[in-house]
């Protein structure tokens, strides 16, 4: 935490960061927080107090998870891990929240557990930190989950050994751990931990084991290798960066090309832009020159 420009109380209920100068405030931060925009960070409370600014989180509903981690399974530990680190990597390509304005520590990572989801607590303040800086921020986050993989009953699980022995690398940084995490490296714990909120309607499983599988939860999709703006990435140089998109409709899914500059073809016939082409099951689909096929559920 910034400890020049905030400073924290709690109790068992309530954390709450005072702002020691309202200009050092980040307003779009802040209004992330208010709203809940992005699902991995709680909502929060702003309130004046003695004329600073006070963010006040509300964690009765929430389990810390330095507390919880040794009575659920090691499949929901990693996931929850997992999910710290799927948080953390949209927040690194927001345009409106440096990652360092996370507060992250052992004992401040929560989790919805009804939802077994996590979720993170949202220092609003502006950061000045370098590329260096951040760098050296995000190797704190990857030291903070491989101490709690180290304290946890779970470290000799296999893919939770896996992550820790990544996270122990120091030449890996949250991008690394985040692919890694797509291929299926530490488990199928991306399935489970996005469809919490949304049932898993399809598959695309590719033809690849290099690449990724794409899981469809919900009405429209949109594939490609950009970080923005994309449900699911795929990060090779002939995809474009809004490629292609998967929508589902009356109970039928459909694929549109989104003017690709390498095209999609089902079963190789190559859409034209803003073509729509019904979907059936094991259906070949190329996006550029990756294969998946088409799994309905």
């Amino acid at each position: 935490m910034k400890q020049d420009v905030a400073s924290e109380v709690r109790n068992k209920d309530y954390i709450g960061f005072v702002v020691e100068s309202s200009e050092a405030v980040s307003h779009p931060a802040l209004q992330i927080i208010k709203r809940s925009d992005i699902e991995g960070i709680m909502k929060g409370y702003q309130s004046l107090q003695n004329g600073k600014v006070k963010i006040i989180y509300d964690i009765s509903p929430y389990s810390s998870l330095d507390r919880i981690m040794n009575s659920v399974d090691s499949f929901s530990f990693v996931g929850l891990i997992l999910d710290v680190i799927s948080v953390f990597h949209e927040i690194k390509y927001n345009t409106v929240l440096p990652i360092d304005t996370i507060v992250l520590n052992t004992y401040n990572i929560f989790v919805d557990q009804k939802k077994c989801k996590v979720k993170l607590l949202l220092l609003p303040v502006k950061s000045q930190a370098s590329i260096r800086e951040r760098e050296l921020y995000e190797k704190k986050v990857i030291y903070t989950l491989s101490t709690l993989m180290y304290q946890s009953r779970h470290i000799m699980d296999t893919h939770c050994r896996a992550l820790y022995d990544d996270c122990q690398s120091e030449k890996l940084l949250l991008d690394d751990l985040y692919n890694n995490m797509q291929t299926g490296k530490y488990g199928e714990h991306y399935v489970r931990y996005n469809a919490a909120n949304n049932h898993l309607m399809a598959t695309l499983e590719p033809f690849q084991k290099t690449e990724i599988r794409i899981n469809i939860f919900k009405e429209k999709t949109v594939i490609g290798k950009s970080r923005i703006g994309t449900d699911a990435r795929i990060d090779r140089q002939g995809v474009s960066r809004r490629h292609c998109e998967i929508i589902y409709k009356d109970g039928k899914f459909y694929l549109q090309d989104l003017g690709s500059t390498n095209g999609t073809a089902v079963n190789n016939v190559r859409l034209f832009a803003g073509q729509y082409v019904p979907l059936k099951m094991n259906d070949v689909i190329d996006i550029s020159d990756v294969r998946y096929k088409l799994v309905l559920y």
